[in-house]
């Protein structure tokens, strides 16, 4: 089966989009990109429902592309706005999986139907980023599409926050099959995982990692801050960061000069 990713700007695996300015990236296999590979791989066939939650930064749609980039499945991405009503998420869908915008005159029953057709046997994954951003009307639509009896695609909803979203929607949050839940890396994850992001991070002894991680934590996006930083302000990547640099990354974190 081809792969036929339909999201825009896909990143090379040495930078990962959600990490900017982040060059030489690799990317860590952590306990949410695990869950997120195993529940699509066991459901893809049979079709249902994933949901993918967790705070901002901690690599939710990063994971997920990921995956689904690594299989052999045909993908349609879909970027939700800011509380999109059902037709703006039906004209959204419909594009993603036809590459073209819905006719604007189109009334939202037309094109309720339009979109029934063009998912009827569809056998791919639709993922709907930013899902927490939908409202009711518009997840309750989701819900209509997905549940006919011949779309076979398996949906992916991901966002913070996206499973109390969903929830609004009984007749929705009957039908998820998973719910995964990508949480900050904990301390020994930083520890063990943490080095594979960068080979600065690589070089970087423990004891500095704990430092920067008092600010960083476990966020992916907040590291990137650090090794984005760290680049800003010189540190040769091939020595990884001294006590001392970390004090000089942590007040520019701060809100400190550079």
């Amino acid at each position: 089966m081809t792969n036929t990713l339909t999201y825009s700007r896909r990143q090379s695996a040495h930078e990962p989009e959600h990490l900017p300015g982040v060059h030489d990236a690799e990317t860590i296999n952590t306990p949410g990109l695990r869950e997120i590979r195993i529940a699509v791989t066991q459901l893809f066939d049979d079709g249902g429902i994933i949901l993918v939650d967790g705070k901002p930064g901690v690599g939710k749609t990063f994971a997920t592309k990921c995956v689904l980039s690594s299989m052999d499945v045909p993908v349609h991405w879909v970027d939700m706005p800011d509380t999109p009503k059902g037709k703006e998420a039906n004209a959204r869908i419909y594009t993603a999986v036809t590459g073209r915008r819905p006719h604007g005159r189109m009334t939202e029953f037309a094109l309720t139907e339009e979109t029934v057709d063009v998912l009827d046997g569809l056998k791919a994954v639709l993922a709907i980023d930013e899902g927490q951003n939908m409202t009711t009307g518009a997840l309750r639509q989701v819900r209509y599409l997905h549940d006919r009896p011949s779309t076979r695609a398996l949906l992916i909803l991901v966002g913070p926050g996206v499973s109390r979203a969903v929830a609004r929607v009984p007749e929705l949050d009957s039908r998820v099959s998973r719910r995964i839940e990508v949480s900050a890396l904990n301390t020994k994850q930083i520890h063990d995982l943490l080095p594979g992001l960068h080979p600065t991070l690589a070089l970087t002894s423990t004891t500095v990692l704990a430092t920067l991680s008092h600010s960083a934590k476990g966020n992916l996006r907040q590291w990137a801050r650090v090794l984005e930083i760290a680049r800003n302000i010189g540190i040769d990547k091939t020595r990884g960061i001294s006590e001392k640099d970390a004090q000089l990354i942590l007040g520019v974190m701060r809100g400190g000069p550079a």
